[in-house]
């Protein structure tokens, strides 16, 4: 174990990674509100006393996100109550589901980037090759 991580933080960690794949599976085979197709689990942190465990979700392309809320808050309930059967805690986490939305920032973010180099970093790198090139000159000139 690294010396800077706790025995505390690390079962913090294993909990919150089984909570994630049980509610990955609860979702897809057991959970049959239509508001939840295609929805993904892509993380989940607990609080240090395990009493709360904030879930993030993906919501596909063209979904509806408030739906997706609604539907995963109606059902905390159901999930928490087969959480209970399938982890060993003395007390299951309170879940509370928020939005990912990661992935979409990365497209924002890439797509501001392209614009302000109008590609050309990526393209051929022609700013890249400049400077390659004017470094070496300054180098060798006496």
């Amino acid at each position: 174990m690294p010396a800077n991580r706790s025995p505390h933080r690390t079962r913090i960690h294993r909990v919150a990674d089984q909570i994630r794949r049980e509610l990955s599976d609860l979702l897809g085979h057991k959970v049959a509100d239509p508001r939840l197709n295609g929805g993904l689990i892509n993380d989940v942190e607990i609080s240090k006393d395990l009493a709360y465990a904030r879930v993030f979700v993906i919501v596909p392309a063209g979904g509806d996100k408030a739906a997706m809320i609604e539907g995963l808050e109606a059902a905390a309930g159901f999930l928490r109550r087969e959480l209970a059967q399938r982890i060993r805690l003395r007390v299951v986490p309170k879940l509370t589901f928020t939005i990912d939305d990661t992935m979409e920032q990365a497209a924002r973010i890439e797509s501001l980037l392209s614009e302000a180099g109008m590609g050309g970093a990526r393209s051929g790198s022609s700013v890249e090759e400049g400077r390659v090139e004017g470094t070496l000159g300054e180098e060798n000139t006496p």
